[in-house]
């Protein structure tokens, strides 16, 4: 009951020294008043913070505490409240700026206007001193000169200019605003090329463009985004990525981050469309954001961003960078999944030039480093696996390893036969993909082999979707020369 109830599941979303923080906040009285919460969480924490332990299934483990199953029903409710206002305590934790607006508005609410005057000071001047790089950073700010003008409001006569002084901020908050969610829904609508409601861009553009926001290089950066979706040009891509290159410095990594995906995207685009360079495009800002650390989270590369890497620098035959990048910044990547993913993405980049026998190595030890349970829960980890087993079947057709070839072929049926996390359009592809290449590779090892490469071939074309179906055609026209 315990285990699988919704207050477990949420506890499995912290760390363990975030369990012991939540244990910390049970135990404190101004925040919390239940004891048998904290006689529930004593005996829970020991099982911290995997709370996968078969004994949590235990029927009496909450006897000391309750034998009524519907007063465990109701404490389990008031843990998951609990939990809910123990969350909101974290986050005001890295939220200082927050904090003093909420400071201030309980301030001026006491009328304790001296203390109001001296927090609001501090923040101006913090504000002032300290760039603002997101769009949280231009709502705070404009918080705080809100509660202000509210403070002026009851304390004096106001003037056109604090009038002018609340507007400008206001304005500034709105139009980053605008210019980053109106340009994020018109590039959905351009991914999924379906219809959606686009609002008028005019009064944010026109906001963007007075002198007074236009100095503000977070204005610019998004108007030039928003402009680059809106109109899909080379000549609003060449002025998103110098106003990027000028001004990256002015944003968070996130920020950075989610700007650059709409420089890539429009390449993607431009790529489908048939043209041609769009992914050395792609690499280069790889390059710059990896250089620059953009991409990276806490000091570390994620397994994702070094696989797209390896993708984009071996479609651009950018082999020797990409491999001097992967050996210098090992130690950069997440360390939960650091050999895999190096294993992976070498194995990869070797199969790419073609060297298939180091790659074969390399991919070998990536399958067994990505083997443990743990790495199990992640659907990436379930992709690239797919991905290896690929990869190593195609090594294997192509250097004829007979034993390694049927081998591999049997156990990947029965893995994507029961694989449960993929939908069944993946599925089919990958199983029309094993049937394919086993006839291929029968008909390149046996000389009694009775179907004729037309044969093959036309029941390839005949499957709705198969992976890696370019590869194959390929197999089939060198089988046949």
């Amino acid at each position: 009951m315990v285990k699988k109830s919704k207050f477990i599941k949420l506890l499995k979303s912290l760390s363990l020294e975030e369990v012991k923080r939540f244990n910390d906040f049970l135990c404190s009285p101004y925040h919390n008043k239940n004891k048998k919460s904290v006689a529930l969480m004593e005996i829970i924490l020991p099982f911290a913070p995997e709370f996968t332990d078969p004994k949590l299934e235990n029927v009496g483990l909450l006897d000391s505490i309750y034998t009524n199953k519907n007063s465990i029903k109701t404490l389990l409710q008031t843990m998951i409240r609990l939990f809910e206002e123990f969350l909101i305590v974290e986050g005001l934790r890295s939220q200082e700026l927050y904090k003093k607006y909420i400071l201030m508005k309980e301030l001026r609410k006491r009328k304790s206007f001296n203390q109001f005057n001296s927090v609001y000071k501090q923040m101006k001047d913090n504000f002032e001193r300290k760039p603002q790089k997101d769009l949280l950073d231009f709502n705070h700010r404009y918080l705080l000169a809100a509660e202000y003008f509210q403070y002026l409001f009851l304390n004096k006569e106001l003037t056109s200019e604090d009038y002018n002084r609340l507007w400008y901020f206001m304005d500034q908050s709105y139009v980053l605003s605008r210019l980053k969610y109106t340009g994020s829904m018109l590039n959905k609508q351009r991914i999924k090329s379906g219809s959606m409601d686009v609002p008028s861009a005019d009064t944010m553009l026109k906001l963007a463009d007075e002198k007074r926001l236009s100095v503000n290089p977070l204005v610019n950066i998004y108007k030039t985004a928003y402009l680059l979706i809106l109109h899909n040009e080379d000549s609003y891509f060449h002025k998103f990525q110098e106003t990027m290159r000028k001004n990256h410095n002015c944003l968070t990594k996130e920020a950075a981050t989610e700007l650059y995906a709409v420089a890539i995207n429009f390449c993607i685009r431009k790529h489908v469309e048939g043209k041609s360079g769009y992914y050395n495009q792609i690499f280069q800002i790889y390059k710059f954001c990896l250089e620059e650390r953009i991409f990276y989270v806490n000091g570390m590369i994620s397994p994702q961003r070094l696989h797209n890497l390896v993708v984009i620098g071996s479609y651009t035959n950018n082999f020797e960078w990409v491999e001097n990048f992967l050996e210098q910044n090992k130690s950069s990547i997440e360390t939960e999944f650091r050999e895999f993913a190096y294993h992976y993405c070498k194995g990869v980049l070797n199969y790419n030039q073609g060297k298939l026998s180091e790659a074969s190595d390399a991919l070998l030890e990536a399958s067994f480093e990505g083997t443990p349970k743990n790495m199990a829960k992640y659907t990436f980890m379930k992709l690239y696996n797919i991905s290896i087993q690929i990869l190593l079947l195609k090594i294997y057709f192509e250097q004829v390893e007979v034993f390694a070839f049927d081998s591999l072929i049997k156990s990947f049926s029965e893995r994507i036969r029961l694989l449960k996390d993929i939908n069944q359009k993946e599925k089919n592809g990958h199983q029309n993909f094993i049937s394919i290449i086993k006839q291929l590779f029968r008909f390149k090892t046996d000389p009694n082999y009775k179907k004729s490469l037309e044969s093959i071939e036309t029941t390839l074309n005949e499957y709705s979707i198969t992976s890696n179906k370019k590869w194959l055609l390929s197999k089939i026209k060198e089988l046949g020369k």
